[in-house]
């Protein structure tokens, strides 16, 4: 028979070294006293794991609400990212359909000679480069 790894040749030999020790006048109060500290101590440890798993509880669900936010966050960025993009295609669309017809307007133009043609339609055959603004790098 086994009490908490204990044999009872084991048991037997603390209770004599603690009978010895304490006496037989002190030993029913002290063994008292040694059961009433267990309790305390258990006590204190159920209340401390219990304050441990409410703090674990409140901290998931701070977790969970922050993950969720994030998400939400992310989302809203990603529309509105789509929505500057299809505004910015729509913009630059209209520019070039505003050049055109501009570059149309200054070859349709009455009294023009074969040169000045020539040379728009070099300069309107000419590759435009656009440069996207950028806020980290300010214009020189």
């Amino acid at each position: 028979m086994n009490f908490f790894g204990v044999g009872v040749l084991e048991l037997l030999l603390v209770l004599l070294v603690a009978l010895l020790v304490v006496g037989p006048h002190r030993l029913p109060e002290t063994a008292a006293q040694i059961g009433r500290t267990v309790r305390t101590v258990r006590r204190y440890a159920a209340e401390v794991t219990s304050q441990v798993s409410e703090e674990l509880a409140d901290l998931e669900a701070e977790y969970e609400a922050m993950k969720k936010e994030a998400e939400e966050t992310r989302k809203s960025v990603g529309e509105a990212s789509a929505v500057i993009e299809s505004e910015a295609k729509t913009i630059e669309e209209d520019i070039d359909r505003s050049a055109s017809e501009v570059n149309r307007a200054i070859q349709e133009e009455p009294g023009r000679d074969r040169e000045s043609k020539a040379n728009d339609n070099e300069v309107q055959n000419r590759p435009v480069n656009v440069v996207p603004l950028d806020r980290r790098d300010p214009p020189r």
